[in-house]
């Protein structure tokens, strides 16, 4: 899951984090200088996103456990007594979701959504959902299917824009 754009210029900034490492531990990539950190935990990077991107697979119609944990754990009030749910409040969010099923994750990105709006969240309108997931990628882990790509590029653009212009205001 990208779990946000953090640091300088909106959208040259982001941070990887795999739900199901140990830890949660976190990739930093600065975009622009096409490096990688690892190493803070979620919760401390979160604070200093402007956006989330959060990619997940559907696990029997939901979202996965290992992601409802993180966000549970980010959420929970700080050591120094702030309410967690700081971190997501008027964070502005994209959902995207894949399923080996024809519908690709699309429920899972509905729940998802209900859980970011409660945290504060405002979740864009624009999404992506992958039916047939298991077909969908090259060796390289690339997606086979341009359109399907392209869609997901537009979603991430459209993520960068509203940070951008939520930001400015």
């Amino acid at each position: 899951m990208v779990w946000g754009v953090a640091d300088g210029p909106v959208g040259t900034n982001a941070d990887i984090v795999d739900s199901h490492q140990p830890n949660n531990v976190v990739d930093h990539i600065d975009i622009a200088r096409n490096a990688c950190q690892r190493g803070k935990r979620p919760g401390i990077r979160t604070a200093e996103h402007a956006a989330l991107l959060i990619a997940s697979p559907e696990h029997n119609g939901g979202y996965t456990a290992s992601l409802k944990n993180a966000i549970d754990w980010i959420s929970r009030p700080r050591e120094n007594g702030e309410p967690g749910v700081r971190l997501f409040a008027s964070k502005v969010a994209a959902l995207m979701s894949a399923s080996p099923g024809p519908m690709g994750g699309l429920r899972s990105m509905l729940g998802m959504r209900g859980v970011l709006e409660k945290l504060g969240a405002v979740v864009i309108p624009q999404g992506f959902s992958l039916g047939s997931a298991h077909l969908a990628f090259e060796k390289d882990g690339t997606l086979a299917d341009a359109k399907a790509d392209a869609e997901v590029r537009t979603v991430g653009a459209g993520l960068v824009e509203v940070a951008r212009r939520l930001r400015r205001s």
